[in-house]
């Protein structure tokens, strides 16, 4: 609009009429595109609202910048525990011999590949199925959208999430977080996102009602680390 006055100025006549058609113009596609985006739904991204679309494109390039570190960052974050936390997970589920595992957002797979093992050093005449789907290195799903026919087709459903509670958590996880990713792998921004995206996530009694309402039973959790992580279990014949 700017730029059309000046022009009409430098000839030398008044285009108040036009200027007025321009701005018009600019409200109305201003308050379609406010309506399009009303009729969307919205997510967040960390503290950030987006559209459902947005937060796709948004996690997958995460994902994709943080993939090359991902091991790194996170012997780094948890000081190591979280290998730990994924022993006791497999030990916890004692997976018997055949059992097939679809294992959702699995980061480089290492709840698969323990078990694996797990299994394979019980039966080595029946080798076990696993099904990685991770949403930091696909492409073309994620958790949020398999298919109703996968999930019912494997014993075991598993996602890995953390749930923190501890105030010195919170206040470690947004000091030093951040800067850890800044100088192991150059990228703050994906780890800002992170420990915001954790902040976003319903604690454990919610997570559990959530997990209920879509049809589990016997829904209960376990409080690792003082409940900076927490693993939860259910059913559904």
């Amino acid at each position: 609009m700017a730029a059309s006055l000046t022009k009409c100025q430098s000839r030398g006549f008044i285009c108040l009429r036009r200027v007025s058609r321009l701005f018009s113009a600019h409200l109305n596609q201003k308050n379609n595109i406010n309506s399009e985006a009303s009729d969307r739904k919205t997510t967040h991204f960390g503290f950030e609202t987006v559209t459902e679309e947005e937060k796709e494109e948004k996690v997958y390039e995460v994902f994709k910048n943080v993939a090359e570190k991902y091991d790194l960052m996170n012997d780094a974050m948890s000081v190591g525990v979280h290998r730990l936390w994924k022993d006791h997970f497999i030990r916890r589920m004692a997976p018997p011999p055949g059992t097939k595992l679809l294992d959702v957002a699995g980061g480089t797979g290492d709840i698969a590949f323990r078990f694996l093992n797990y299994v394979k050093s019980r039966d080595v005449n029946s080798p076990p199925d696993v099904f990685p789907d991770s949403s930091s290195s696909s492409e073309s799903s994620d958790e949020n959208g398999l298919p109703s026919n996968n999930q019912r087709s494997h014993d075991c459903h598993v996602t890995v999430c953390d749930i923190n509670q501890s105030i010195v958590y919170d206040e470690y996880s947004f000091q030093v977080i951040p800067v850890l990713g800044q100088v192991l792998a150059a990228d703050w921004s994906s780890y800002q996102y992170l420990v915001e995206s954790i902040r976003q996530f319903p604690n454990q009694e919610t997570f559990k009602k959530l997990i209920q309402c879509s049809g589990f039973k016997a829904v209960t959790y376990e409080n690792l680390t003082f409940g900076v992580v927490a693993i939860h279990s259910g059913f559904k014949l």
